[in-house]
């Protein structure tokens, strides 16, 4: 048990990249190993090709964040705020502060992502089409035995992973970004509860399938993406299910202020301790000498 405080640092330890749009963008600590992967398996062919990999990665990266702030910014708009955007080897999770309830709200938040995707790969299709028009008739796929060797293949192959992201995260592999597609498009017949078991187990044959894609075609990579599906989707139906017991009654929920919100929330008055509304947010706020230290919701008022 003494380990385990630790363990919980270690699991969730990420370093602050940068900012924008009053969102902040975390590295988890596992992302350094894909890099470092690709600079590896494509070190034999010399220290360019492996750099030039290292490259792509962090362009197809940077595509993901974007494509995450497509989800948080359209969120935002429907007043559901972003904690932050974190980035490991299996992608990027924009953390928003609660999930919409209305099935139009997130069936528009779920599609923001993939059309920003869309979007890249349409530009980068005109700009390959204008300056590299025979590009795409001479591509070869990548592999340890052949890298990334000039510019046009470099776009090619960034136009190509952004389609793939847009496809991959409309599967109705629940949560992804079609699989809360699926759900809203349900829960406009249905109650929240049952659209939700209707995606989460959609969801998990889906996973299943993906997993036995990915051991046929040795991508280990596509079973863990797979797994990891499953798991946050049965997450999260516990939690529609909680939501559904507590259906009718009050009950609350707090969170931590973390130290970079904090100019977010205007001191009642100097050196303040005690709750303070924020009629913006809807929240009671505690405050402790001047310092925002928790924020408090209450439901089913």
């Amino acid at each position: 048990m003494k380990n385990r405080p630790l363990l919980f640092a270690l699991a969730t330890h990420c370093v602050k990249l940068g900012r924008a749009f009053g969102i902040d963008i975390r590295v988890h600590w596992t992302f350094w190993i894909l890099p470092l992967v690709f600079a590896i398996t494509y070190a034999p062919l010399g220290p360019q090709v492996a750099g030039t990999m290292v490259g792509f990665v962090v362009a197809l990266y940077a595509c993901v964040v974007l494509h995450e702030y497509g989800h948080a910014l359209t969120a935002r708009a429907f007043g559901v705020r972003t904690r932050d955007i974190i980035l490991t080897p299996l992608g990027g999770i924009a953390r928003l502060e609660m999930m919409p309830e209305r099935p139009l709200h997130e069936i528009l938040i779920a599609l923001a992502g993939p059309a920003v995707s869309l979007m890249i790969f349409f530009g980068l299709m005109v700009l390959m089409l204008a300056g590299f028009p025979n590009a795409i008739a001479h591509a070869k796929p990548l592999s340890p035995e052949h890298g990334i060797s000039s510019l046009s293949e470099f776009l090619l192959c960034l136009m190509i992973g952004n389609l793939g992201i847009a496809l991959f995260n409309m599967l109705p592999a629940f949560p992804s970004d079609g699989g809360r597609v699926l759900r809203g498009v349900l829960q406009l017949f249905v109650s929240r509860l049952r659209a939700t078991e209707v995606a989460v187990y959609l969801g998990a044959v889906v996973a299943l399938g993906l997993a036995i894609i990915g051991l046929i075609n040795q991508a280990p990579q596509v079973p863990l993406i797979a797994v990891l599906f499953a798991f946050v989707g049965q997450m999260e139906l516990w939690m529609v299910r909680r939501q559904s017991e507590m259906a009718g009654r009050i009950w609350s929920e707090s969170r931590d202020v973390m130290p970079e919100e904090r100019h977010t929330f205007p001191p009642p008055e100097p050196n303040f301790t005690g709750y303070a509304w924020d009629p913006h947010e809807a929240i009671w706020v505690e405050w402790r000498s001047g310092l925002p230290v928790r924020r408090c919701r209450t439901h089913g008022w």
